[in-house]
């Protein structure tokens, strides 16, 4: 971490910006900080930040995840080979509970846990009864539309598509070998 960054953080903690238990960043005044989203880093992970006044006019961003640690952890958070983690994995949880000290090993596995139940979410997706199925085959077959059919079952029409192109027959889609190891190299 760069000394800039670093000094941000200590300055805006001097300041008086705290984080509640849930994440929310409360400013010096009292009020709840609105913060923004990162682009994603190189791994797709993005980050909560908001930006703080630093003397002559400058602006620098401070991570909310960072400045738990720092309030959590005091200095330990610049220290050599130190990584704040976000224990579930997901990078957008800045509930205090959630935010812990280690080492990049550490990190790649939090993040592994969280493309693992990604993964699991996606071979667990909602399915339809098959008489449900059955009867948006029948009505599409009477001739109602997509967007009929759409009205009438309350069923996205990206998900009609599907069950009408005859994939539903087909066993459900499961990511590849390939997919996952590229995926768990973030």
């Amino acid at each position: 971490m760069n000394n800039i960054s670093t000094e941000a953080i200590k300055i805006a903690y001097f300041k008086g910006y705290r984080v509640a238990n849930n994440g929310s960043v409360i400013s010096p005044h009292g009020k709840i900080r609105k913060c923004t989203l990162s682009t994603p880093s190189s791994c797709g992970s993005s980050y909560f930040r908001f930006n703080v006044g630093i003397g002559n006019k400058k602006v620098y961003p401070i991570y909310v995840h960072r400045l738990i640690a720092y309030q959590k952890f005091g200095d330990r958070i610049f220290e050599e080979e130190i990584e704040v983690r976000h224990l579930d994995g997901n990078s957008t949880n800045n509930n205090i509970s959630n935010i812990e000290l280690g080492t990049k090993s550490d990190n790649e596995m939090d993040r592994k846990k969280n493309i693992q139940s990604y993964i699991s979410s996606i071979l667990k997706r909602r399915k339809y009864p098959e008489s449900l199925i059955e009867s948006i085959k029948r009505d599409y077959k009477n001739g109602l539309g997509y967007r009929k059919l759409n009205k009438k079952y309350s069923i996205p029409i990206s998900t009609l598509s599907y069950y009408l192109s005859n994939k539903s027959k087909r066993s459900h889609w499961k990511p590849s070998e390939e997919a996952i190891k590229f995926s768990v190299k973030c």
